[in-house]
């Protein structure tokens, strides 16, 4: 399970946008993933989003499509709107296309998809600091050299949740870390904010601004129309751009029911079998 933990510290480490953490994504589509795969995120036998449909019509539609008027504002002025009215959103779904698809809301809940590596993407469902984690494709996962590790300190994993506190777990701690959107403007530095043009994400018009992000420079793309949240940040790199995509704002989320004790392990007790067997802790090498 080192090459697990290598690949969530990877993941965490890769990029940085809005101060929440995520892993690189080379797609072009300015649509979340919603059209692709809207199954994907709404099971409640595993942990999917449990994002409803849409909830808007009539008054709420022409609210959503009624100029906001903050292109007309400086570039600070915009990102401050911005990451205020995304913060303050009651719900929303952020996607990094192949990487991540959680539904989010202010109440600690949070479900959906994290792929902490290429081939192994993980449902993840998070009530407050309680996280379920479990392979998508288990057949896949356990026929794999990190399953095949991790049956050997949990003999039973298979069909199961690893389960535990994001205090007392380091990979649910990690995982779960997307769910925090109530921090998405912690590290961007509105100052260094500059106005960059206008385009469309999703078909909704918007005005980019490119703003410092820790040691990175993001570029984020805000509606003007309806509230001024943020429906994209990019991050041109080493001639990728990794997106991330957020949308379905205050739309309802019922997160999945809980799993059963019986289907669960301890994430802190694997955690703890899995380093002493492989005597290297984390980023050891498998």
């Amino acid at each position: 399970m080192a090459r697990t933990y290598q690949a969530l510290a990877a993941a965490v480490c890769a990029v940085a946008v809005l101060g929440a953490a995520g892993c690189s994504s080379d797609s072009g589509s300015d649509k979340p993933a919603k059209d692709k795969d809207k199954g994907s995120s709404g099971s409640s036998a595993d942990a999917g989003s449990g994002s409803g449909g849409d909830s808007g019509g009539g008054a709420e539609d022409s609210a959503q499509k009624k100029p906001n008027g903050v292109e007309k504002l400086s570039a600070k002025a915009i990102v401050d709107k911005a990451v205020a009215a995304t913060e303050a959103a009651p719900t929303l779904r952020l996607v990094m296309p192949d990487v991540i698809d959680l539904t989010m809301d202010r109440k600690g809940n949070c479900a959906g998809t994290v792929a902490i590596s290429a081939d192994a993407p993980q449902e993840l469902l998070r009530k407050n600091n309680e996280v379920w984690v479990k392979p998508k494709d288990e057949a896949a996962y356990y026929a794999g050299e990190e399953g095949k590790a991790l049956l050997k300190v949990v003999p039973g994993a298979k069909g199961k949740y690893m389960h535990g506190s994001a205090n007392k777990s380091l990979s649910l701690r990690l995982l779960s870390g997307y769910c925090e959107f109530s921090n998405f403007g912690k590290s961007v530095k509105s100052d260094s904010a500059k106005l960059v043009g206008k385009t469309t994400v999703d078909g909704h018009d918007t005005v980019s601004v490119k703003v410092k992000s820790d040691k990175d420079v993001i570029t984020l793309h805000i509606a003007t129309e309806g509230e001024p949240y943020i429906l994209k940040a990019s991050d041109p790199k080493d001639g990728k751009t990794p997106e991330m995509l957020l949308s379905d704002f205050g739309k309802p989320f019922t997160p999945p029911a809980t799993p059963p004790a019986a289907q669960t392990y301890d994430a802190a007790k694997a955690e703890e079998a899995m380093w002493g067997s492989a005597g290297s802790g984390l980023g050891g090498s498998s």
